[in-house]
Formats: C-alpha cells, structure tokens, sequence
C-alpha cells in the first residue's frame, strides 16, 4: 500500500461576520487572597475554578512531539513558595540514598534556584539546567537512543513549607501511547518519607490525555486531575512568579496576578490605540501576534498611590486581540477593573470582549505509519534534533536535506523504531537559509522546511 502523507496547511479566512458586534462584559472573582485558579473559555465566557495552592509539582501531560513539549516539570512557586535547586547532576540509587542535608551547602544561593519561565508551558523549573548544546537534555533528564525514553541525570532539592526534598525524575516512559508514564522518587533529607511514583497519562484512576499537566501534592502524596480538558478553555487567571524591578533597580521575584494563556492560543497586544478606534476593525488580523503565554500577564494594571488609599489602575487605550483554538475565532479584550485580593476584596477582575470573526483551517491528517514529526529547534543555530513518533518501524529509512537550489547537504541513513526517535543534524556549517529535510521509509516519505540562523 502506497502511503500518502498530507502535512498540516493553515487556511484563514475572516468570515464576513458584522464588526458592529457590540461589547459584552464578564468579570471572574479570584476570591480572598487570589485563592482560585479560573479557567475561562471566550466563546461561552464558560469557568472552571479550581483551588490555586493544591499542588507542587506540575508534569507535562502534552505528548511529543507537540509544540513545547520538553517533559516539563513545574513548580508552584507562588502559591506553594516552591523552590527548586540542583545538588547532583549525576544520580543513582546509591547516591539517592546517600543524600542528606550536607549535600545541599553551597547549592541554595537564590541566585541559583531554578524557576519556571512563563513564554511557554513547556519551559518549567526542572528544564532550565539542560545542557543548551545538546537538543536531547532536557534538564531533569536526557534521551536515550537505545531504550526511546528519557532517563533522569539529575538529583534535585525541593523545598516547601519549610520542608525539604530530594527528587529524583528516574524515567519518561515515551511508548506505548497507553503506558506513557513518569516514574519519580521523592524522600525527605534524613531518608524519611522515602516513596515512588508512577504518574500515568492514562490510568484507571485517572485520564489526562486532554490535560495539559497533570499535578501532584506532596504534603498529601497525591496526584490531582485540575485542570479542564485544554480544549474547554482560553486563559487562566492566575498568580505566577515573575522577575520585577526592586529597590535599587535591582530585578528579584514577586508574585503577580494576570492571564496565562492556554497552548496554541494567539495574542497580540496593542497599546497606545483606543480600544473602540476603527483601526481595529481593519487590521486586527495583520497585528503580530505571539504564542507567549504571558503576552497578557500582569501589566494591563497598575497600583497606584500605595497605601491606605492605593488603587490599582487599568492600562489605558490597551486592547489584546486573542486567537483561540477552542472555536477558531479572534476576540478584541481590554480590562476595565482589578480589584485586588485583600480580605475587603474578592480578587474579581472585569473585562470587555468582543467576538471579531472567525479563522477555519485544515487540520493535519497523519499517516498510518507516522503520528507526527518535528524539527526543532526551528530556525537552528548549530543544531537541530528530529523527533519523529513512529506507528512502525522502518529501518532502512533515509534523511536528506537539500538547500533551496535542491543541492544536498546531509544524505544520512537512519533505523527507525516504533515509538519515539530522535536523530541530530549539525547545522553549525551551513549557510544561513532555508533547507528542505526529507525522511523516507520504504514506500512512504514526508518533508518539511528548516531554517538556518547563526
């Protein structure tokens, strides 16, 4: 059977939807001292509230190969005061073992706590100790080109609470797509409460499949499904850690509240522009737009005259013109009242939106022998990994890259297993550009575009 592979294409087109669309209000209400989590989709202006300090640990339930997929782990640095350090970056059982409080001096200096980076769900805490110049490492733990897996390098220290931990990320189990699982062992510094977890994306007890991250509790030795399925909703209101501007001009962290948003979702934030110009109506679909997940974040208010009489004040004439994947539509958002979560408030934040139309696309359809594939990272400075995630394997398959004269640069056969694969292409050499990577196997071939930028 010949094996046709029709990759993904975007179609938009605006519809010819009326922009006279009026204004509606909706407002969330975070509760005292920002207590909940809110989960909130633009279409249906549907919630989900959820409790905002049930957690520590955060695990990457998205599935390679995903955009932002890095087996993220995150940390519940505002609401828990989670902190993340690295004290070993070689690990085994017998050093696990061996660990005790002594092994920590000299590794908690705050300049070396690792923290969650919010462009993106998949840059959390345990991912910013990778090796950089390796696309296998990703921080915790590195891939295996034997076993497919990813396997843990480092032993971590946990603190929260005034409690702390040593951890230890032995295992990502990559297939079958029924077993995928992280395996983790967590123990108290004197050895006391000493446990492993195997963290299913699929179980009996619990489906995350369509979660974006499925979290864990250590104090209760829980694993928790909080989220709503990630095609339900747009944006969480929420309390994240960011770096801001301290006394002396000097950058250190502080909890904020804002929106994070949800994978995929496109944002771009106009400033200086009344929300109501007609200019919007023209030319929201040219506006640049990032997937950032903290392109709306927190500075859409300021609080103004601290103290007893301090208020917080909305960003004037600031719109954000919002993409969703929940129904394909573009929204126009501007803030108009933050309350603030002091016992006399309730956290409630008010907003206006306005529906501006909708996108359509084609959605990729994947082949019988390939789930899916990725070059990252996309454009390359010196490297770039292919990841593919196979349904069979083809081991006689070949990778060729061409530049856009069709002259080949790399010709390079490759084994691929079933499962997940990953293969390196050094692009330290090549001209900057654009180049075509072709993956055949057998009777069946696939190709994409790589950018090349030193």
């Amino acid at each position: 059977m010949k094996l046709k592979f029709l990759f993904s294409t975007i179609l938009v087109a605006l519809s010819s939807a009326s922009f006279a669309q009026t204004w509606s209000t909706d407002s969330i209400a975070m509760g005292t001292g920002y207590a909940n989590d809110v989960f909130y989709e633009l279409k249906q202006g549907s919630t989900k509230y959820q409790v905002g300090n049930d957690w520590h640990l955060a695990f990457q339930m998205t599935a390679f190969p995903e955009p932002n997929f890095n087996a993220a782990i995150r940390a519940s640095h505002a609401k828990k005061g989670v902190e993340v350090y690295v004290i070993k970056k070689s690990v085994s059982t017998s050093i696990f073992n061996n660990i005790t409080a002594a092994d920590t001096v000299g590794f908690t200096d705050p300049s070396l706590q690792l923290s969650n980076v919010d462009t993106s769900w998949g840059t959390g805490a345990f991912y910013q100790n990778r090796n950089v110049l390796d696309p296998f490492s990703y921080g915790w733990g590195e891939y295996s080109m034997s076993s497919h897996h990813l396997m843990g390098t480092s032993v971590y220290l946990v603190k929260s609470g005034g409690n702390a931990y040593k951890l230890w990320v032995q295992q990502y189990i990559s297939n079958p797509s029924d077993s995928i699982k992280y395996t983790f062992r967590i123990a108290k510094l004197d050895g006391s409460n000493d446990r492993t977890i195997d963290l299913y994306r699929k179980s009996s007890n619990a489906v995350f499949t369509d979660r974006l991250f499925a979290y864990y509790n250590i104090d209760s030795n829980t694993i928790i499904n909080r989220e709503p399925s990630r095609h339900t909703w747009d944006m969480l209101f929420t309390q994240f850690r960011q770096n801001v501007m301290g006394p002396g001009g000097i950058m250190q962290p502080y909890n904020v509240t804002g929106v994070l948003t949800n994978q995929y979702v496109e944002v771009a934030e106009i400033r200086a522009v009344h929300v109501d110009d007609p200019i919007h109506l023209t030319s929201f679909k040219t506006y640049s737009r990032t997937t950032n997940i903290d392109e709306i974040g927190s500075d859409w208010k300021t609080y103004v005259n601290p103290g007893p009489s301090g208020y917080y004040q909305m960003a004037d004439s600031t719109s954000y013109f919002i993409k969703t994947k929940t129904d394909n539509s573009y929204y126009q958002v501007y803030f108009t009242r933050f309350d603030g979560g002091s016992p006399a408030a309730q956290g409630k934040i008010v907003f206006n939106k306005r529906n501006l139309g909708s996108a359509l696309s084609v959605n990729k359809i994947a082949s019988s022998a390939v789930t899916n594939w990725i070059v990252s990272p996309n454009p390359a400075n010196n490297t770039a990994a292919i990841m593919i995630d196979a349904k069979v394997a083809a081991p006689s398959a070949r990778m060729i890259v061409t530049d856009m004269a069709g002259r080949i640069v790399s010709n390079t056969p490759i084994a691929i297993a079933a499962g997940m694969n990953g293969y390196s292409l050094n692009t330290a050499t090549w001209p900057a550009g654009i180049y075509a990577v072709q993956i055949a196997g057998g009777d069946w071939k696939m190709s994409t575009r790589l950018a090349v930028a030193h």
